[in-house]
């Protein structure tokens, strides 16, 4: 170690090739570690003794090979035991076919491949098995060996059936010489990739070092930049000093490496035999620098991700840990395997001195680990509160504050200071609005008090509506007031997170689009008011950015407010949700797909009616004709529907009746004492197959075609409709199977409104639930229907208008 730092200070002094990856004074900077630092004042010897670098295999129980990515992505599940990938495509209304994101099939499917009614997103089929029938019917489950997958994406391809492609992988592909020219070579090497490894990992390893220089340079590699960068690698401000204050010998750096660039290495210095902690060992032993740096053309190794490991002291107690943070720099999808590997070695690394912890009470404050007795060394840039990470490690609930000891960070003198922050945190902004699908965010002006930073920023969502569906022209009218007063009030009543300390909603049209710049309260967002770092900032656009993935909601709910502020043009049928939601109705049961944007719309009845009386009355006869036949058939509307026949003893003596017929739920029954009997069992039986004979639906049946069309017709004239100016909406009647114990039968009659529909269909649909919302209306209207069909003489429908007039229902 000291021959590596004496021939390193002296390259930093007499070297005459400009050092790129530092400037003059980082140079200084790191010139004043390295020629002031002794090996002995290294931290942590209990773990590392004399080694300056550790080999730590990552557990890659969670990690997915980019195989497995690449057809989650596209909808399916693989099982890396048998090498089958599921998924799952549905069909739409207009016959195509749409693959299933793994999202959505959570949603729509349960375990058992069947429609997951228990979900809510699917309630509107709770009650309605036939649709429910017909969701499930248009599933379909596709599995295959991963290896056939990928060839027949490359097939469809190559052969430009595109539709086939995107019914197995992606209904959104767009096909453009450019989108082939990478998808295709993208799935031919995912299928190289998975016949060359299968299901087996690529295989990671974590090397924690406490080398000064890994350490200082824990962020000046490109695809692992934070606010501890040096200034050269866009970095800069007060952060910086902590990755120096680090590498004084506080710190502990893990870097995450790719097993292959390992092995690479091994070969290359033939280390025959020799492991990975092999490995490290001799770039330690010759004071070779492990990590590369393209700047200088120096190390061999690029690591995808780092996280910090914290030491922290308890004087009291002659204790030191190392205690890993949990915020990834890098690639975040290896973040998590990354973090629970490092807390699995530092628990086994320091096994005594955590229990020496755990056995010392005065360490403990009402049962929680208490902070006042142990401090933070090195830099004093915190990513995650130290509370939040004793626990994660120790496994304590804790209590109190942790000291921070800046002594050696606040004894650098680095020249970095509030311009490179501001210069980074714009950069961040830029990339961020260019990612964003509708976020836009602005840097307001950063203040620095005390060496701290404080970044604020200003955040819209932006949403574009043509400026044709405007009812008149945006600059005029009560549009203005619409837009800037009615929108943020809406979206809050949604829980959205808008206003804040930039609360005025702005908008500008532009070539034939109105763009609407809605404020977002920033501290709802993202948890803070501010920014007090540039990782701080890096956090909060994180947050911004899973804001913008909701863009679709905000467009949704921003229409609806216009449409309700009466400044927007809509649908039918949204005019008819809107319509809806504003009324309260007493006999509809009214169910909407999406209340922002309805595709489908429901509204049933849920009437009991008795309809003793009239079944009494339906006139059934009984004929006979002894020439013909000895059976007396049942005839209704001078139709046969039964015949009626005599049950004799062996002497011949009649004891009962039994009627047969193909038209009776029974086909065959017996025990009727007399014809008075057999009339009124038929006229019931009848009165079923009127009101529910048809398919089963739990413990409803559809009814028959021609009381439906009765319903339709009384409905239309309750609501005052003209026949020949009227037009019906799409409907269904079902009922009960039965009567229950107070002779009712449940009625429902249900309304289905969809986007095609005409405005005919939706304002019939707006007068049925309006003007026929009365519980004796609507029993009147199916006792009249009931009564049409079943032959039964009655007033008519005007009549029953007449009487409820002076009620004033219609």
């Amino acid at each position: 170690m000291a021959e590596w730092l004496s021939r390193w200070g002296k390259f930093l002094t007499e070297s005459k090739e400009p050092i790129e990856e530092a400037t003059e004074e980082e140079i200084e900077d790191l010139d004043q570690i390295l020629h002031n630092l002794d090996p002995k004042d290294l931290s942590f010897n209990n773990i590392f003794g004399d080694r300056m670098r550790l080999a730590v295999p990552l557990d890659e129980k969670s990690v997915k090979s980019p195989v497995e990515k690449f057809l989650n992505a596209t909808g399916y599940e693989v099982d890396m035991k048998t090498g089958i990938a599921t998924g799952y495509s549905q069909r739409l209304r207009d016959g195509t076919r749409k693959k299933l994101s793994l999202t959505q099939q959570r949603n729509y499917i349960g375990p058992d491949g069947k429609v997951n009614l228990e979900n809510p997103y699917l309630d509107h089929l709770k009650n309605n098995p036939e649709k429910a029938q017909e969701f499930q019917r248009g599933f379909r489950k596709i599995q295959m060996k991963v290896g056939k997958l990928l060839r027949k994406g490359i097939d469809f391809l190559e052969k430009g059936n595109i539709e086939r492609y995107k019914d197995f992988f992606d209904e959104n592909f767009e096909v453009t010489p450019a989108s082939l020219g990478w998808m295709v070579p993208k799935l031919k090497d995912r299928l190289s990739e998975w016949e060359k490894r299968g299901a087996t990992k690529s295989g990671y390893t974590i090397v924690v070092s406490r080398h000064p220089l890994d350490v200082f340079r824990m962020s000046d590699f490109d695809r692992i930049q934070s606010c501890h960068s040096p200034p050269s690698r866009d970095g800069g401000g007060s952060y910086y000093k902590c990755a120096v204050a680090e590498a004084h010998g506080h710190g502990l750096v893990a870097y995450l490496v790719r097993n292959e660039d390992l092995d690479d290495e091994i070969e290359t210095k033939e280390l025959k035999g020799g492991d990975y902690q092999t490995l490290l060992d001799q770039y330690q032993e010759n004071d070779e620098e492990f990590f590369y740096d393209d700047h200088r053309n120096e190390g061999d190794i690029t690591p995808i991700n780092r996280v910090r490991i914290r030491k922290y002291a308890s004087p009291e107690f002659g204790m030191t840990i190392a205690v890993p943070d949990q915020v990834v720099y890098g690639d975040k999808g290896l973040g998590d395997p990354l973090v629970g590997t490092l807390r699995n070695w530092s628990k086994e690394t320091q096994e005594d001195v955590f229990k020496k912890i755990a056995d010392t009470p005065e360490m403990f404050r009402n049962d929680k680990l208490n902070l006042n007795k142990w401090v933070q060394h090195g830099g004093t840039y915190k990513d995650t509160d130290q509370g939040v990470l004793m626990k994660s490690t120790l496994g304590h609930e804790t209590t109190g504050y942790m000291r921070v000891d800046d002594t050696t960070e606040n004894s650098l003198e680095l020249t970095t200071g509030i311009a490179a922050v501001e210069e980074q945190a714009e950069d961040m902004i830029r990339a961020f609005n260019r990612r964003s699908y509708s976020v836009r965010v602005r840097l307001r002006q950063i203040e620095v008090e005390d060496g701290q930073f404080f970044i604020p920023i200003q955040a819209e969502m932006m949403v574009k509506i043509d400026e044709d569906d405007f009812v008149s022209p945006v600059y005029s009218g009560g549009i203005p007031d619409a837009i800037r007063g009615g929108i943020a009030p809406y979206l809050e009543e949604y829980g959205l997170p808008v206003g804040g300390e930039y609360d005025t909603v702005s908008y500008y049209a532009t070539r034939g689009k109105v763009e609407i710049a809605i404020p977002l309260d920033i501290e709802s967002v993202t948890g803070e008011l501010l920014a007090y770092s540039l990782n701080a900032l890096e956090h909060m656009l994180e947050a911004l950015d899973r804001e913008d993935d909701k863009h679709e909601t905000y467009e949704e709910l921003t229409a609806a407010a216009l449409r309700q502020e009466g400044a927007l043009k809509g649908s039918g049928l949204q005019q008819f949700a809107q319509m809806v939601n504003d009324n309260t109705y007493y006999e509809w049961d009214i169910t909407i797909d999406d209340d922002y944007n309805p595709e489908d719309i429901t509204a049933a009845t849920n009437t009991y009616v008795n309809l003793d009386d009239l079944i009494e009355k339906i006139p059934v006869k009984l004929d006979r004709n002894p020439a013909i036949s000895s059976m007396v058939k049942v005839l209704f509307d001078g139709s046969e529907v039964a015949e009626v026949g005599g049950v004799y003893d062996g002497e011949g003596n009649l004891e009962s009746l039994e009627i047969i017929s193909d038209e009776f739920e029974s086909k065959k029954l017996g025990g009727f004492k007399n014809f008075d009997e057999v009339r009124e069992y038929a006229q019931f039986e009848i009165a079923k197959m009127i009101v529910a004979y048809g398919t089963r639906m739990g413990g409803y049946r559809e009814s028959s075609r021609d009381f439906h069309i009765a319903v339709k017709n009384e409905m239309r004239v309750a609501a005052g409709g003209v026949d020949g100016e009227w037009s019906y909406p799409r409907s269904r009647m079902i009922a009960s199977s039965s009567p229950d114990s107070d002779s009712e039968w449940k009625m429902i009659y249900e309304i289905q409104l969809y986007e095609d529909d005409s405005e005919g269909q939706l304002e019939s649909a707006e007068k049925l639930i309006n003007d026929v919302d009365d519980e004796d209306v609507l029993r009147e209207v199916f006792r009249l229907a009931f009564a049409k069909v079943a032959k039964v003489p009655m007033a008519t429908n005007e009549n029953v208008r007449q009487y409820f007039r002076k009620f004033n229902l219609y």
